[in-house]
């Protein structure tokens, strides 16, 4: 087998113990003269369903706080692989959100930033479409509905089942 064929199979199969994927960058502009802001973005396991509902012990906030340690320690060693050798030595500011803070300040079920589970088979022409294939006049759009998530794709969905509903609705 492949390394492509081995990392499609284990994207689609999601096997237990995976591990971090890609990371993905934003430099947005900084208000600070003279420094630069990065956004990073680390896709990360989403709440089960006993910490969505609440259950959210001294163990659950331990693992929690694990995994943020391990989301940044993930992000600085790409850097360092990358060629920026000191970056850790020039943060003057970093906060690091988890699926509990994307849950409570977005509504975000399951803290899941990207919505469906984000493998292959969830991406594109996978994810579910606007109109529900069993309840009529029931729509959907979102992260989790085609074309997907993301600002650009969110908006261009919105468009597309504000389309679709005129068409089939009116």
């Amino acid at each position: 087998m492949t390394l492509i064929n081995k990392t499609i199979s284990s994207a689609i199969r999601f096997p237990k113990g995976r591990r971090w994927p890609s990371l993905m960058l934003h430099g947005p502009p900084s208000k600070f003269k003279g420094h630069d802001a990065i956004m990073v973005l680390v896709p990360c396991p989403v709440l089960s369903s006993a910490s969505n509902d609440g259950d959210q012990g001294p163990s659950f906030q331990q693992q929690i706080k694990n995994l943020k340690q391990q989301a940044r320690d993930l992000v600085l060693r790409r850097f360092t692989e990358a060629g920026m050798t000191d970056f850790e030595s020039h943060i003057v500011d970093e906060f690091i959100y988890s699926p509990v803070e994307w849950k409570a300040r977005y509504n975000l079920g399951r803290g899941a930033v990207f919505g469906l589970a984000h493998g292959l088979d969830q991406l594109a022409v996978f994810r579910p479409g606007a109109a529900h294939p069993r309840v009529a006049g029931l729509y959907r759009v979102g992260a989790s509905a085609r074309p997907g998530n993301g600002v650009p794709l969110v908006m261009i969905g919105a468009e597309k089942t504000a389309d679709l509903i005129i068409q089939k609705e009116l």
